[in-house]
């Protein structure tokens, strides 16, 4: 894997296309030319949606610094730290002082 997509990994992405659009994934690898996207409740960390890197938008934001270096060292990370992550995301983001 390149610097250039170990540096999304753990990276926030939304997906642009397809039946899911909107919904809110992390970056957990690549695999194919395919981004490997989890959200932890229907594509697991175990059974990651697959999607063409045109068809989602990158966030800037980590979802946590603790995935990050999880998937950059190759260690496991749980669907829990995956689930827990993105519930706090749609929390900063309806937050008014975000």
């Amino acid at each position: 894997m390149s610097d250039m997509e170990r540096k999304n990994l753990g990276c926030f992405a939304e997906s642009r296309a397809g039946h899911d659009r909107g919904r809110i994934y992390i970056i957990i690898g690549e695999k194919g030319g395919l981004i490997e996207l989890a959200d932890g409740k229907k594509k697991t960390v175990e059974n990651p949606k697959r999607k063409n890197r045109k068809h989602i938008v990158v966030s800037r934001h980590e979802a946590s610094a603790a995935i990050s270096e999880k998937l950059f060292h190759d260690l496991s990370v749980t669907n829990e730290d995956v689930k827990r992550a993105i519930k706090c995301y749609h929390q900063r983001k309806e937050s008014p002082n975000a």
